[in-house]
């Protein structure tokens, strides 16, 4: 019989109703996602339900037709976001563009020490303020 260490086991500290409300929200997710053409309405309804899954204040997205990042927040965020002018930001220099370009996912746990996008991460500061 094999035991395994507390360091290779993880601890669930998810409760059932937690559970049971994260596959809810899975289940809306993709159901938004068949269901919804326009990528602005899908985009900002993915937002509020993928929310419910994971702790996140926002995303973006970059849309190759338009050639443009598109910026979806939570509250508060998303009422100062306009103020901050992400939109003035140059697509290469965003995590969108990054991802596009690689195919690979990136994930902004904080800002703090982040070096990939600067201009990003200096906008992203200024949301708590």
């Amino acid at each position: 019989m094999q035991t395994s260490s507390p360091a290779n086991v993880m601890k669930a500290t998810i409760s059932c109703e937690e559970l049971g409300s994260r596959y809810e929200a899975l289940i809306r997710l993709a159901e938004v996602i068949r269901s919804h053409p326009e990528e602005k309405d899908l985009f900002e309804t993915c937002t509020e339900e993928l929310h419910q899954v994971v702790s996140f204040d926002g995303l973006n997205q970059f849309d190759p037709v338009a050639n443009r990042v598109r910026w979806h927040f939570l509250e508060p965020y998303n009422r100062k976001f306009k103020e901050l002018a992400f939109g003035s930001i140059e697509k290469e220099a965003t995590a969108a563009w990054w991802v596009y370009q690689n195919q690979q996912p990136v994930v902004l746990r904080s800002v703090d020490g982040e070096t990939r996008f600067p201009r990003i991460v200096e906008r992203l500061g200024r949301l708590d303020s």
